[in-house]
């Protein structure tokens, strides 16, 4: 129930976010001549788990839709997947939020904030499967930023995308290698990720 509650917060925050950014957007098009932009991306991803190794990969898909112009940049609403199958425990997000993407006629950086929902999947390898735990969900959010860079008018390349995760999962046993382990007491997890890839500019 504890989730769910969340959970019902999160979208209402989020539809209000888009309410406020889209009306912002309208006028400040309206007033500046700018107009609305929706982007596809695809990029490959390098994920710090947080848990037993360094590093594994995966693959991050999003979109974002622009409200026109405002100041020097514009402010977006985004939508984020990552899935990371990785080798001790995989772990996937779907995060939604708002974004800042500065103008600029070739490099164009951004920051953002994403909040929604993640999981973590636990392989033979380790305690908690060995328990009968194979995989945990809960809340996520993350916030980062990175560079895109302008080819045409249509796409470009995500040249570098930087997301730092907080994740809670709920309460349980935790035997993380090189961290000490956590009995019956609440689960987080601080991933982050470093991502490559391209984008599509649809209008």
């Amino acid at each position: 129930m504890r989730f769910v509650s969340k959970m019902t917060m999160s979208v209402f925050l989020l539809l209000l976010t888009m309410g406020t950014i889209q009306a912002i957007g309208q006028v400040t098009a309206a007033a500046r001549g700018g107009g609305n932009q929706a982007n596809a991306l695809g990029m490959f991803t390098f994920n710090q788990p947080d848990y037993g190794q360094p590093f594994t990969y995966g693959a991050a898909f999003g979109a974002d839709y622009r409200f026109g112009k405002l100041g020097p940049g514009q402010p977006a609403i985004a939508a984020r997947l990552s899935f990371v199958p990785g080798g001790l425990v995989g772990e996937n997000t779907y995060l939604v939020g708002p974004e800042w993407h500065l103008r600029g006629r070739r490099f164009r950086p951004y920051v953002d904030f994403h909040i929604g929902y993640a999981t973590i999947s636990y392989s033979k390898g380790t305690e908690e499967k060995v328990s009968g735990v194979s995989s945990r969900s809960g809340t996520a959010y993350e916030f980062g930023g990175g560079l895109d860079y302008r080819l045409k008018r249509n796409y470009g390349f995500r040249v570098i995308d930087f997301q730092y995760q907080d994740w809670n999962v709920g309460k349980g046993n935790v035997f993380r290698p090189g961290k000490p382990a956590i009995i019956n007491g609440p689960i987080t997890y601080t991933p982050y990720q470093v991502s490559t890839g391209f984008y599509y500019r649809f209008h």
